[in-house]
């Protein structure tokens, strides 16, 4: 037996009433079908390279577009409840058990004394790879200048390029992720799965400058089930960036929806649900 993780969005599973994975639109978005057309033919050509693998090895062709198969044993998604999509083909609860988020353990974090220290915290990261984009953390330092809050920035590996850091910012390359969001008040991030799900996991409101992957997808479910906002990551004024900041710190029915969905996954830890449905497959 083996077992598939769904460790990005729920769209990776193909359905009538979710979204193509990866396009960042609502299910009923009328632009689906001239999304699907030119996903399909942007993947054509690693896709049939991939089903000519599949098939030397004795496997069936893969569907088009398809690159990923469910396994027939078990297969778990890291799609907390508050997410979720109704399905019109609903999963099949032997074979897909949904994780409510799968969020590692980190040790403590102490919040750093700011020269400027009052205010609500806020947390930005968007990954190493979002990290070398020094131009847009740089823009959004100045806006943070102007706010009444204390900011800590992931900036990773490239902390020494930036000289004017506001008195209300913590710069630094790593940071514990998980004990830091749980001290926060708002989380700015890229829209990746483990970053969304840490956001849910300790009631922390969500916003999501995607710039790939399953981030254009997170953002949009971000919007639709009212636990963050979406913001273009280039197309932004710095008026936008801080009405968005300032407008999810005070929207208190967001904050109380997103505690007691926290209460609701710290009730469920998916890494002991994941472990246990590991264990019973093989046990069968």
């Amino acid at each position: 037996p083996w077992v598939r993780v769904v460790s990005c969005a729920e769209t990776e599973l193909p359905d009538a009433n979710v979204p193509p994975y990866l396009s960042g639109l609502a299910a009923d978005d009328p632009s689906r079908a001239a999304f699907e057309a030119r996903y399909l033919a942007a993947v054509a050509p690693a896709h049939d390279r991939f089903n000519r693998l599949r098939t030397g090895a004795g496997l069936a062709p893969s569907p088009a577009g398809l690159f990923l198969e469910a396994s027939p044993d078990l297969n778990l998604l890291l799609t907390p409840t508050i997410v979720r999509r109704q399905r019109a083909e609903p999963l099949d609860p032997a074979r897909f058990v949904y994780l409510e988020g799968c969020v590692r353990s980190e040790g403590p974090f102490e919040v750093p004394v700011f020269p400027r220290n009052d205010g609500p915290l806020v947390y930005l990261s968007f990954g190493s790879l979002g990290a070398m984009d020094v131009g847009l953390i740089e823009r959004m330092l100045a806006v943070f200048d102007r706010l009444p809050a204390r900011f800590i920035v992931n900036v990773g590996g490239l902390r020494d390029t930036y000289r004017a850091v506001p008195d209300n910012v913590y710069l630094d390359a790593w940071f514990p992720q998980p004990s830091v969001v749980a001290k926060s008040d708002l989380f700015i991030h890229h829209g990746g799965n483990n970053s969304f799900c840490e956001a849910l996991r300790f009631g922390v409101p969500s916003l999501i400058m995607p710039y790939c992957w399953d981030g254009h997808d997170n953002a949009q479910r971000a919007e639709e089930t009212g636990v963050g906002r979406h913001l273009s990551r280039d197309g932004w004024s710095d008026d936008e960036l801080e009405h968005a900041i300032l407008g999810l710190m005070a929207d208190g029915e967001m904050r109380f929806r997103l505690k007691e969905n926290a209460a609701t996954m710290a009730r469920a830890p998916g890494t002991d649900a994941a472990a246990e449905a590991i264990l019973a497959l093989v046990r069968t």
